[in-house]
């Protein structure tokens, strides 16, 4: 290491002593760090020319004093006394300076020392105005007063005149305005890229909350729509009942309880998707950890049961892996795709593939299923909410189901795509990112097993 680099990480040391969460106060901590290592140099600086020129003890001692106060705030920074140093700048600093101008009669550059520490003090106690305004006061009151004092009397001690005195004054007044004038600037900066990510973030939450309007509205209509279709066979049927009992016609009875419980199953179809459509869009922050695709495929099968036994459905799965994910929605995903092969499917034995493949990047999922197709044309559409290509007497369902994955799919930030032949069948393809959760999680439970 050479000196350059010795003395940058010796600065950078320097300026993060005390530092801690708190990224304004540590600005604030490294600006104080910063003045009182220079200040406390130049102090000694003087000490040792006074010395050289044979000028007066006392100047000697008092500059000493000075340095030493100067010095000591980085000692009570290093404690984490921030509040200390803070104080030794705003309320004794002008203090020292006017006992100086009333011991050794001034002419060192007070008044720009003093001006810039008014600076100081406006950064300093920047969220405190009633104190600010205290050591503003104080500061006036002591600079005056010494003034005052020389105007009418002798310096106490002796009039003391470093020729150097204004050259040294001079240096540490610009470096503390530069220091100040930098700190407030980074402020500035910091408070307009935090505006603009607030800026952002507002624009971003209003587009999501006219999506869900929209949502909203489009869900409250068609569900709205959908729920009169099955309301009115049911109370068609019903009626036709009423009337047949009242006759004392038995006849079609049976069929027409069958045309009413069909309604019926449809409008439980319906209810049930909605309920899970708002358990799963309500916005709750979701419990996430690391999740075994197998053991979601088991809880499907078990869920599906009745479904796979009646069309004698085949169910293929591959290798699955592990994954960072909330369990509840990827039952969801892995239950609908497998669902929907099942259900659109005309084949005696239908058949669905389950393949995953995990990278350093993405999950990717496929459901390939022997169904009946979909054309190129509602590739999209099927992904729309309540959007069904069959009627309610041909396949049941609410169309809601696809809907429901995409919503998912999207907040997971990744992507579902289809690939279909009419008559033949249908691939669905997700891609999952994987975050920086997964790859934690991973490795806490790889070192876990490890040890």
């Amino acid at each position: 290491m050479n000196i350059l680099d010795f003395t940058i990480n010796c600065w950078i040391k320097i300026k993060s002593l005390g530092s801690g969460d708190d990224p304004k106060k540590n600005a604030n901590i490294a600006l104080l760090n910063q003045i009182a290592f220079t200040s406390s140099m130049v102090a000694y600086s003087m000490v040792i020319l006074a010395i050289y020129i044979n000028l007066n003890n006392f100047y000697s001692i008092l500059t000493f004093i000075l340095g030493s106060f100067s010095f000591s705030i980085l000692i009570f920074n290093y404690f984490n006394r921030f509040h200390v140093s803070r104080f030794i700048i705003a309320g004794i600093f002008p203090q020292l300076i006017a006992l100086y101008i009333v011991l050794i009669g001034g002419s060192f550059g007070e008044e720009s020392i003093l001006t810039v520490l008014l600076f100081l003090i406006y950064i300093l106690y920047e969220n405190a105005p009633k104190q600010r305004a205290w050591f503003y006061i104080s500061l006036g009151a002591s600079y005056i007063s010494a003034s005052f004092f020389l105007l009418l009397n002798p310096p106490l001690v002796t009039k003391i005149d470093n020729p150097y005195d204004n050259i040294f004054s001079f240096i540490v007044c610009v470096i503390w305005l530069v220091m100040v004038i930098w700190l407030y600037q980074k402020k500035i900066r910091n408070q307009q890229n935090h505006q603009e990510r607030l800026l952002d973030e507002m624009t971003e939450k209003n587009n999501r909350l006219q999506k869900t309007t929209d949502e909203l509205e489009q869900f409250t209509y068609i569900a709205s729509h959908d729920l009169k279709s099955p309301l009115r066979t049911i109370i068609s049927f019903l009626d036709l009942i009423k009337r047949d009992v009242t006759r004392e016609r038995y006849d079609d009875l049976l069929s027409k309880l069958d045309f009413a419980r069909s309604g019926a199953k449809q409008m439980n179809f319906l209810v049930t998707d909605i309920l899970e459509y708002s358990e799963i869009t309500k916005g709750k922050v979701k419990k996430k950890s690391i999740v075994s695709l197998q053991s979601i495929i088991e809880k499907v099968n078990f869920n599906l049961m009745d479904v796979i036994k009646k069309r004698k459905a085949d169910l293929y799965v591959f290798s699955l892996p592990d994954f960072y994910c909330n369990e509840t929605e990827m039952i969801v995903l892995f239950q609908n795709f497998i669902e929907n092969g099942i259900k659109y499917n005309k084949e005696t034995t239908p058949n669905i593939f389950v393949k995953a493949k995990l990278d350093d990047k993405y999950l990717t999922l496929q459901f390939i299923d022997n169904g009946i197709g979909i054309e190129e044309e509602y590739f999209n559409k099927i992904f729309l909410l309540f959007k069904r290509l069959h009627t309610s007497e041909s396949y049941s369902g609410t169309g809601l189901g696809l809907g429901l994955c995409k919503k998912i799919i999207d907040d997971m930030g990744g992507t579902v795509s289809v690939e279909s032949t009419v008559n033949v069948g249908s691939t669905f393809t997700i891609l999952l990112p994987v975050n920086q959760e997964h790859q934690a999680s991973q490795q806490e439970i790889n070192s876990e097993q490890y040890s």
